[in-house]
Order: structure tokens, then sequence, then C-alpha cells
């Protein structure tokens, strides 16, 4: 039994046992790692995500503004269209009034 108790306080079983109590804590510190990298990971991709989102929305929106000002351009050449219309009829009618004018003279 002593021979027992002497192989067990050998310096070679000491170096074998802390050797293997640095490997369990080196073994959980990556395990610590390996899941707060995951997390982050996690956390950035859901980030990435959502500015994604966020951009397609604004480009979906300034579309629509886009649209919109096409709109608004037709709209406005109608007006132009319009106000020629209506200076020519006022010069037709200016013109008549002298004839009209002249006429009562």
């Amino acid at each position: 039994m002593s021979a027992l108790l002497l192989s067990l306080t050998s310096p070679t079983l000491a170096a074998h046992f802390s050797l293997s109590v640095s490997n369990i804590i080196l073994n959980s510190y990556s395990l610590q790692l390996t899941a707060q990298t995951q997390i982050s990971t996690s956390t950035q991709s859901s980030r990435a995500g959502n500015a994604m989102a966020a951009a397609d929305a604004e480009i979906a929106r300034f579309r629509e503004i886009l649209r919109q000002i096409d709109e608004l351009e037709v709209e406005f050449d109608k007006v132009r269209h319009i106000r020629d219309i209506v200076k020519g009829f006022r010069a037709r009618v200016e013109g008549l009034e002298r004839r009209v004018d002249g006429r009562r003279r």
C-alpha cells in the first residue's frame, strides 16, 4: 500500500494531474470563446439583415418618389400645353376685338 501512495505522490503523477487540469480549463475557456463568438456572429448577422431590410425599404420609397415625380412632370406638361392653348385663344380674342373695334369706328 505504501508503494501505491508513493506512486500517487510522485512528480510524474503531479505533472500529469496539472496537465489534465490545465487541459480542462483550456477546453472550458475554448467552449466559452466559441459560444461568445457564435452569439456575436448571430448578433452581427441580425444587424446586417436589419440594415439590408431598411435599405430595401428606403430604395422602394425612393423609387415611389421617382414615380410620383414622373407623374408630376406629365401633369406639368399638360398644364403647359393648356397654357399654350389659352395663349392662342387669348390672341385670337384680342385679334377679333381689334377687328370689331375697327369696324365700329
